[in-house]
Parts: structure tokens; C-alpha cells; sequence
């Protein structure tokens, strides 16, 4: 079962949209180390989070091989098209700016293996594509349960929670090649966390709830860095952004929301360009605007068109029904 509409948070939407420009200012501030920045890499958890929540509340009531078909269609669509045509310039700087970077980033098969993300993300062609990698696993994680984990859901997200946190405060294996293992995979977890029980709280947020969660998230590394603190601050704000009902909605933010996986593919090269040129603080408002509108035009013109001719000529995959009628 899939549910028949795909629901529009708009307060989900203003967090894509600050996440991404919260990684772009750890970005921007690479190079001058201002203590008041160097918070951003924090906008990745966010994402993460978002991301367990969505695929759970859109597709958490999935079941069989027929909607992972269309659960992995649906996913590979909105990951790689975008991603691979920001790759490809970052491939050709690297080659003709032999001086950049490390060998690996010239390597044939580190190359063809970050194209599609099969890559050991500690070498990761496109700065941020690392967390792709870990984005991947969670889909495929996401996929099994759909096919053959139909049910139990909350169970076996509480093992995994359990077993991520054993393993960082007891076993302590290295998580290189087991990815499932590392402490971000909490974020995932509690994103889908969030999706299973959020109708459960009978209230609402408004916007200056919204506000005051969002101020103490950014607030909180300069008082804890305890990994408790951030995951606590992450949780807070994407429930309070998930209950949030707007008097009225910001559309600029929302389209800020929509073009974060832009602004988030395309803004770490526009840095490294600009910087690599000019090292003075000043670039830092002007090249934080030009991420900003680079990203916004890469969504409108490159994303976007490229999502919806993919979604129109993609053959969907039959449902379980259709096949039963073959």
C-alpha cells in the first residue's frame, strides 16, 4: 500500500532549504575559520533526519517487490541525474588542475565509482557526495523492509538504533566498510522515528516555536558538542518542523526547500573556485549569495526539467495487482 498523495510540510520544506545553506556557510568559512561558522557540517544531520522522515511517511506502508521497484525507480531518479551532471565539471578541474587535490582524485576507477556513488566515501570526488553513499545504503536498508521485512518496522529500527550505540561506546569496530554501523545512520533512524509517531502528539507549532527551536539547534555546539545534545536539538527541530502550521507560507522558502539538493551539489565547487582566487573575508557574503543563486538556477534549469522528462518517459513498475493480471 502506498499512500495515495504525497503529503506537503511546509516547515520540512524551510529546513531543506536551511540545511543547505547552513552546510554552505561551513563551507564558505573553510578557508577563515570564523568560530561563529564553523557550525554548518550540522545541516547534514538535518538532512538525514528529513530524509528517514519522508521515505518512512511516504513509503513506510509499501509492502512487496512491485512497490520497491517503484520505491528504488523513484529514488535513483531523484539521486543520480542531478548529482552526475555536477560531478562531471569536478572530474575536469581535478584533470586539468593537476595541482588540486590528490592522486585519487584523478584515479580511473575512483572516478567511475564516485559516478555512481559505489565509492569509499573518505575519498569522495565531489566533496559532499559522502553522504550520498550513506543515502544509498539507507535506501537499499529501506528496500529489504519494503520486500521482505513487511512488518515490525519499529522494532527493528530500535535494533539498529540499539546496535549503532554498542558499537560506538563498546565495540567500537571501524565503520569504514560498515557504513550501517555509523553514528549518522541515528539521524536516519530518528527521521523514521519522527514519521511513525508524529499524529500521535495532538498540537501544533507555529512559527515562533519554530523560531526558538531553531535559534537553540544553532545555539547548542557553543554551550555541547556531546553527540546527545546535537541529536537532541536535530530531533526537537525537525518535529517542531513537522507539526508546524503556517498562517501563511513563504513561497521563496519553499523554493529555497526545493532547490537544497542543488544548492547542496553545486556550492563546494563554486567555494573551491572562488577561494582558490581570493582568500580575503570579504568574498565570504558575496560567494554565500552566488552559491545561494547558482544553486537556485541549477535547480530551475538543469534539475528540475531533468526530473520531470525522467518522471514522464520512465515506465512505472506494475503493481502487484497488474502483475496478477498478466
Amino acid at each position: 500500500m502506498t499512500r495515495s498523495k504525497a503529503p506537503f510540510f511546509p516547515g520540512i520544506q524551510y529546513l531543506r532549504g536551511f540545511a543547505a545553506l547552513y552546510v554552505v556557510t561551513y563551507h564558505v568559512n573553510s578557508d577563515f575559520h570564523f568560530p561563529i561558522l564553523a557550525n554548518g557540517y550540522l545541516g547534514v544531520q538535518l538532512f538525514f533526519m528529513v530524509s528517514g522522515f519522508l521515505m518512512t511517511y511516504i513509503h513506510g506502508q509499501d509492502r512487496g517487490l512491485a512497490a520497491a521497484g517503484n520505491f528504488v525507480r523513484k529514488r535513483l531518479i531523484r539521486i543520480y541525474p542531478a548529482y552526475m551532471i555536477a560531478f562531471v565539471p569536478v572530474v575536469l578541474i581535478f584533470h586539468f588542475m593537476p595541482s588540486k587535490g590528490f592522486a585519487w582524485h584523478r584515479d580511473p576507477v575512483n572516478i567511475v565509482r564516485n559516478f555512481f556513488l559505489l565509492h569509499n566515501p573518505a575519498q569522495s570526488i565531489l566533496g559532499v557526495s559522502w553522504t550520498l553513499v550513506y543515502e544509498l545504503m539507507f535506501y537499499a536498508i529501506f528496500c529489504t523492509w519494503i520486500i521482505v521485512l513487511r512488518r515490525h518496522m519499529v522494532g527493528l529500527l530500535s535494533g539498529w538504533f540499539v546496535l549503532i550505540l554498542a558499537n560506538t561506546y563498546f565495540f567500537q569496530i571501524a565503520t569504514g566498510r560498515l557504513l550501517f554501523l555509523d553514528q549518522i545512520n541515528l539521524y536516519f533512524i530518528a527521521g523514521c522515528f519522527i514519521a511513525l509517531f508524529y499524529q500521535r502528539i495532538p498540537y501544533k507549532t507555529n512559527g515562533a516555536f519554530l523560531l526558538f527551536s531553531l535559534v537553540i539547534f544553532i545555539l547548542c555546539p557553543f554551550f555541547s558538542t556531546a553527540t546527545i545534545s546535537i541529536f537532541a536539538t536535530c530531533f526537537i527541530l525537525c518535529l517542531v518542523c513537522v507539526l508546524y502550521e503556517p498562517a501563511r507560507q513563504f513561497q521563496f522558502l519553499i523554493e529555497l526547500g526545493n532547490a537544497s539538493y542543488s544548492i547542496y551539489l553545486t556550492h563546494l565547487t563554486i567555494v573551491a573556485i572562488v577561494t582558490s582566487f581570493i582568500k580575503q573575508p570579504w568574498i565570504m557574503a558575496p560567494l554565500f549569495l552566488i552559491c545561494i543563486v547558482a544553486g537556485l538556477l541549477f535547480y530551475r534549469y538543469i534539475e528540475r526539467p531533468t526530473l520531470q522528462r525522467l518522471h514522464k518517459y520512465s515506465l512505472p513498475v506494475p503493481t502487484t495487482a497488474q502483475v496478477k493480471q498478466i
